[in-house]
Order: C-alpha cells, then sequence, then structure tokens
C-alpha cells in the first residue's frame, strides 16, 4: 500500500506496507502520520532514510 505525499512543491509516493501484512486500517493511520509529520514540515521518506543509514 502506498500514499501520495505533496510536501515542498513536489508529491512523492511513500511505500506503506504490503497488503497481506497491512490491514487497510492499518494503512490509513500509517498515512495519517505520515501527512502529519509533513504539516510539522519533516519529510517522512527522508526520516525513513535516515533511520535505515543509523540502522
Amino acid at each position: 500500500m502506498a500514499s501520495q505525499v505533496s510536501g515542498w512543491g513536489s508529491e512523492k509516493l511513500l511505500s506503506l506496507g504490503k497488503y497481506p501484512q497491512m490491514s487497510l486500517s492499518e494503512a490509513r493511520k500509517a498515512r495519517d502520520e505520515a501527512k502529519a509529520k509533513l504539516s510539522a514540515g519533516v519529510d517522512p521518506a527522508d526520516e525513513r532514510k535516515m533511520a535505515k543509514i543509523a540502522a
């Protein structure tokens, strides 16, 4: 499942997870959290990349 997020003048596609492992309600919650982060000025895609690098 994926969600389109807009911020800073461009659209990105943010992968939220695969369908059988993630329910629709979980995907909607993840989408809402990503949109809240964008509103707070944090890019969820960049945040995910930095977490991968740190791990």
